[in-house]
């Protein structure tokens, strides 16, 4: 039971390190929301997917879709404006667009624990068309 909360601890600590690592990525998404905004986001999102209610997300805007399309295939069709919604304890991970109302991209991240030999973070996004995509980052 200690073991599974340990690990669920080390899970969410890894997706927040991504999170913070893809905000502060050369600009390509801010974090420039204030605490109504981020509700007002939680609210219309919740109109159009189920989202945890008892948690508070991280919410970002994409600021430069262009690098963001070339490292992941899981913002194939993003664009600037659109807001990333990240809730921690279901790892789900969505792209919004506020202009229309949609929702662009949704997937589940799944994080594989770092080994012994080197930290390793494989990101899995299953998108909503049911088709995967796969990442992965190696640090060293």
């Amino acid at each position: 039971m200690k073991n599974k909360k340990t690990i669920s601890i080390i899970l969410v600590v890894v997706l927040l390190i991504i999170v913070i690592r893809v905000i502060t990525s050369g600009g390509t998404i801010s974090s420039k929301l204030t605490e109504k905004d981020v509700e007002l986001v939680q609210e219309k999102v919740s109109s159009l997917l189920t989202v945890p209610q008892d948690e508070k997300p991280i919410v970002a805007i994409v600021d430069n879709p262009e690098q963001l399309k070339k490292e992941q295939p899981f913002y194939a069709n993003v664009e600037a404006g659109d807001i990333l919604v990240i809730y921690a304890s279901t790892r789900q991970a969505i792209l919004y667009r506020q202009s229309n109302h949609k929702i662009i991209n949704s997937g589940v991240l799944q994080i594989i624990p770092p080994t012994l030999n080197k930290a390793e973070v494989k990101t899995e996004v299953s998108t909503t068309t049911s088709t995967t995509t796969k990442a992965t980052s190696t640090k060293n």
